[in-house]
């Protein structure tokens, strides 16, 4: 169970981090860029690596829920109920 969700994290990590990567670079590419420049730091590496603990802890208590409740069930008491 906890495998199975390994995957789509990674990839959407991987490519939430290249958007935002790109978007970063697009905003900074502005007439405004001065102005954003000065409130936030786009490339700020402490920010990314914040938000990425946060998805990555979100997304285990989300996988481990299932996953305990799954461990928990009889395999063969399922089978006989079939």
């Amino acid at each position: 169970m906890l495998s199975e969700s390994v995957r789509p994290v990674g990839f959407g990590l991987i490519a939430g981090g290249g958007l935002a990567g790109g978007l970063g670079i697009v905003l900074m590419s502005t007439t405004a860029a001065s102005q954003i420049g000065r409130v936030v730091h786009v490339f700020d590496p402490v920010a990314y690596a914040t938000s990425l603990l946060c998805i990555v802890t979100a997304c285990a208590f989300a996988a481990v829920v299932p996953a305990l409740r799954a461990a928990r069930i009889d395999p063969i008491a399922t089978l006989r109920q079939d």
